[in-house]
């Protein structure tokens, strides 16, 4: 087996990495180059991709990884396969018609809070199986992530705790009671809790092979509310661990927990 663009066979470790997902699957697991990919913003914004098709599991790759990096970014996104295969929790929001999100600014929380826990977790999981993470997150694009996030820094970050919360709770009690849901506008707190979870889930990725002081930096200067809480989450996330499918579950009601998100907004499937 050779990875997209390389000249090389994938390593004996990728092979067994490969096997190890695979052994009661049921379905096959093909590698692919993220430059096929049909959704351009997906080839513009990743490295590594996972999804499945007609039965197979397909890993997209970019093809112009170094070989090492790429066999990271492979493990990692065999280590999404694993999780899928052993049905990892999910934090989702409230669904409406045919499953579509009532409310789009929750489902964003609730995917952010989703990618913390499941990247962290497939990152450890990918180093304990030998491969060099470290090279892997060197290349997933720090020059752009921080352009973007300077584009961003003109936004300052709300802090209207209050209300937000007061706004969650009442939008709770409506959906607890059964009325109908009207069209509800969440306040702009919760980007504020969406840089949380960037923060907190970068700064634990990053921050172990000491790639994290330009972006941390950022943070400082822009928003430090939400670098303080971020910070904050991060050492609840590292007390807890997430090397298992009952350690993502508790992690995953730790942050909807410190954010303070209730019940039924946003709940653990």
């Amino acid at each position: 087996m050779k990875l997209p663009g390389q000249s090389r066979h994938a390593s004996k470790r990728l092979n067994d990495a490969v096997a190890e997902v695979q052994d009661g699957l049921g379905r096959n697991i093909v590698f692919l180059s993220l430059e096929q990919f049909g959704d351009p913003l997906i080839r513009r914004t990743v490295r590594g991709y996972h999804d499945s098709y007609n039965g197979v599991e397909r890993i997209w790759l970019d093809s112009s990884l170094p070989y090492t990096a790429q066999e990271a970014t492979a493990a990692h996104e065999l280590a999404h396969v694993m999780q899928h295969k052993e049905r990892y929790p999910q934090a989702s929001s409230l669904a409406g018609a045919r499953d579509q999100p009532l409310i789009p600014t929750l489902e964003h929380l609730a995917a952010r809070t989703n990618n913390l826990v499941m990247d962290e977790s497939a990152d450890l999981w990918a180093a304990r199986r030998g491969f060099d993470m470290g090279k892997a997150l060197v290349n997933i694009g720090l020059e752009r992530l921080i352009a973007g996030l300077n584009h961003k820094a003109v936004e300052a970050e709300a802090v209207d705790w209050d209300g937000y919360y007061t706004s969650l709770k009442k939008l709770a009690q409506e959906v607890t009671h059964a009325r109908q849901i009207k069209p509800f506008t969440i306040g702009a707190e919760i980007d504020t809790q969406v840089m949380t979870l960037d923060y907190a889930g970068l700064s634990l990725r990053l921050g172990r092979y000491g790639l994290f002081k330009e972006l941390d930096s950022l943070w400082a200067e822009h928003w430090p509310v939400s670098r303080k809480m971020g910070k904050e989450l991060a050492a609840i996330i590292r007390l807890n661990g997430v090397e298992s499918r009952e350690k993502c579950r508790k992690a995953l009601e730790k942050i909807i927990a410190f954010l303070k998100i209730p019940a039924p907004l946003i709940i653990i499937r």
